[in-house]
């Protein structure tokens, strides 16, 4: 029967895997696992208001362009 540990361990120590492991996750306040997961993902998701009209004004921006240029 063939030797599998020492294949996994050549593989464990090859390549970009060789040392990474994975962070734990970062703490998220919250009482409950609920509340915890609805405060990652609000964290993840929420986007500041000057930089909701600041990608406003640039896509205004880029459509005025391709109207100028679509009436020509």
């Amino acid at each position: 029967m063939p030797n599998f540990g020492a294949i996994t361990e050549v593989m464990e120590l090859s390549g970009y895997n060789a040392i990474m492991k994975p962070l734990p996750p970062p703490e998220v306040p919250g009482k409950t696992e609920f509340e915890r997961f609805d405060n990652a993902v609000r964290q993840v998701l929420t986007v500041s208001k000057e930089e909701l009209l600041r990608r406003e004004a640039d896509e205004k921006r880029a459509k005025g362009t391709t109207d100028k240029l679509d009436r020509k």
